[in-house]
């Protein structure tokens, strides 16, 4: 099962036409506001902003717009970690406390295990969020952040479960300095950027000194507009400190798909998935049957995301300059991906929401099953209805929905539909999920 995007679209345009198209009608609907690259077989398809990079002084997003890109930063530090391997420096299986001799457990935690989110350690930006703007939007010590999650107890043995810390990131940014004798800024820049020409990326946002540099907002709609707060880049640090632009990506991509910097076996071991289809820096996952190598990025302001088909050598580069932690860009990338792939795909749209009696909603709210491994949760909240999924693997936190008539609602999330099936007592028994290439799944009221 699958609640990604995809749909119908018989008009005869270029592949370049539909996703420009495409992207228009995510940014007419407050989906996408920012810059995008889609590439296959070396020739770039699409390269083009969207929307407002500075909303009061009306400037519009381009080609060479920098955004800041959150996580995707980890995939810099998992690939400089494997250089330094290579040069002997280190190796993944090296304990913590080789680095870090009173560490809590540290002779149980492997640099590998801080690569694929696997150590247990308590991830510190949990505790560190915008409500500590006072904090977080100025240069932070190191040791300060370092110790806000040293001596928090271990969430599970190491190994055994995933949980996405970016507490593990953050160490293995300490690890680069010690063993190098240099910052850790100054040595992604060395062995990445630098080859690369990567000239317009970078980590400190504030201080980058760019005219293309994109205002971030943390809501951007018709009827409402909130600036963020850029957080300092020694909060993010090797977790997700770093700026970028498309082109710039685009050469980090090709990197990735040519084996640059790093050997063959060093690459392996980045693309080989451990648990949750995490590699070291990279998720390794599919689409429509399609192989990707992904990570993404969401902060205050900026979300980000970036998928390669290595098969088909098809690149996807989305920067946004709107979002928050929460937010993905996938649901767009999804469309794309369809494009690309001559897959049915729909355009973007948001139906006038209807109002629905009270009695009715409440009607609405309950469990229903797909199976034992996925469950949606509608609940009554307030006037409206919201809906989430059980599993984590559909992408589906709590949403809310809307009608478009008595028994079918959006989100406005994403192209996917619920329709509530009724017995003829007028209780409803189940919902048919829909996304934009017809029926997807049906999911039965738990008794």
């Amino acid at each position: 099962m699958n609640l990604a995007l995809v749909g119908q679209q018989t008009t005869a345009l270029t592949i370049s036409q539909k996703l420009d198209e495409y992207l228009n009608s995510a940014n007419a609907v407050y989906k996408f506001n920012g810059s995008a690259l889609i590439a296959e077989k070396g020739r770039v398809l699409l390269e083009k902003g969207y929307g407002l990079r500075n909303v009061s002084a009306h400037v519009t997003n381009d080609t060479n717009t920098i955004f800041q890109i959150g996580s995707i930063t980890k995939s810099f530090t998992a690939i400089v970690i494997l250089k330094l391997q290579e040069e002997g420096k280190l190796s993944v299986y090296d304990k913590l406390n080789k680095f870090f001799p009173d560490f809590p457990k540290g002779d149980k935690i492997t640099i590998q295990n801080l690569l694929t989110h696997t150590s247990g350690l308590h991830n510190y930006t949990d505790i560190i969020g915008e409500e500590d703007s006072a904090i977080v939007c100025y240069p932070v010590a190191m040791e300060k952040v370092f110790e806000a999650f040293e001596n928090k107890v271990q969430l599970f043995k190491p190994g055994k479960k995933f949980e996405y810390s970016n507490s593990g990131y953050f160490l293995l940014g300490m690890i680069v300095e010690k063993v190098t004798g240099k910052q850790y800024e100054t040595v992604v820049r060395e062995m990445v950027l630098d080859p690369l020409h990567m000239n317009h990326s970078g980590f400190d946002y504030k201080k980058a000194d760019d005219i293309n540099k994109a205002q971030g907002y943390i809501i951007l709609s018709k009827d409402s507009l909130r600036m963020n707060r850029t957080v300092d880049s020694t909060v993010y640090y090797s977790a997700g400190s770093m700026y970028s632009s498309v082109s710039d990506l685009y050469k980090w991509v090709q990197a990735i798909a040519n084996h640059k910097i790093l050997n063959d076996s060093s690459w392996q071991q980045a693309f080989t998935p451990f648990k949750n289809k995490y590699g070291f820096g990279f998720f390794l996952d599919s689409l429509y049957g399609k192989s990707y190598i992904r990570h993404s990025g969401g902060l205050l302001g900026f979300t980000s995301d970036f998928l390669y088909y290595p098969k088909e050598d098809v690149t996807i580069i989305l920067l946004n300059n709107v979002g928050d932690y929460g937010n993905s860009l996938f649901p767009v990338a999804a469309g794309i991906t369809s494009i690309v792939f001559g897959f049915p795909y729909t355009n973007w749209k948001q139906p006038a929401a209807l109002n629905i009696e009270e009695a009715t909603l409440r009607k609405y709210a309950g469990t229903y099953i797909f199976n034992a491994d996925h469950k949606l949760i509608v609940s009554y909240e307030n006037g409206s209805l919201f809906v989430r999924d059980t599993n984590p693997k559909d992408m589906l936190s709590k949403v809310q929905l809307y009608a478009e008539n008595e028994n079918t609602f959006y989100m406005k999330e994403a192209q996917l539909r619920f329709e509530f099936v009724r017995d003829d007592k007028n209780d409803p028994i189940k919902i048919i999920t829909y996304n934009t290439n017809g029926k997807d799944a049906e999911w039965m009221r738990a008794k």
